[in-house]
């Protein structure tokens, strides 16, 4: 697969244990390199075999489409778990994008998959151009204990929330 639909990256995670009907909190953070073409961000439920699952998730669109943050300090930093990546591969700009109303209604073990599309209006066709799979959740029907967030992760929200991505 061509390295650039690998490029979506998911900053915020959703919490590895969840209680159903439950809005997942903290909320999910995407970004995607700025010169991925996106029309459309959706999330979608898969199960554990990597099939999709139809009607367990609620609030798949994102708040709005990929955009880049004003504070380019936070965002630069707020990125994957490498020490290096603060030199050349860091330094293009990312967009990013916030899943706040994301619900599982049915207990299992998911993953979340993430993609986004750009549209071909001249053939009315639609081409994924970045996509990245969550880490596995776990939903559970009892009530589960608060996740706990770094506080990157914290500041990465805050940032985004303070600028209106959700």
């Amino acid at each position: 697969m061509p390295s650039d639909r690998q490029n979506m990256r998911i900053e915020v995670q959703p919490p590895d244990l969840v209680q159903s009907r439950q809005l997942l909190m903290p909320q999910m953070v995407v970004s995607i390199p700025h010169d991925v073409k996106c029309d459309f961000l959706y999330a979608h439920l898969f199960n554990l075999a990597g099939n999709p699952v139809a009607n367990s998730m609620e609030g798949g669109a994102a708040a709005q489409m990929p955009r880049e943050m004003d504070q380019d300090n936070t965002a630069g930093g707020s990125g994957g778990s490498s020490s290096s990546s603060s030199s050349s591969s860091s330094a293009a700009p990312r967009l990013y994008s916030v899943f706040p109303n994301l619900i599982i209604t049915h207990s299992g073990k998911y993953r979340i998959y993430v993609e986004a599309t750009a549209m071909d209006y001249e053939n009315n066709q639609t081409e994924r151009t970045a996509f990245a799979y969550s880490h596995e959740i776990e939903v559970k029907r009892r009530s589960v204990a608060e996740a706990k967030v770094s506080e990157k992760k914290r500041a990465l929200l805050a940032t985004l929330r303070n600028e209106g991505f959700y």
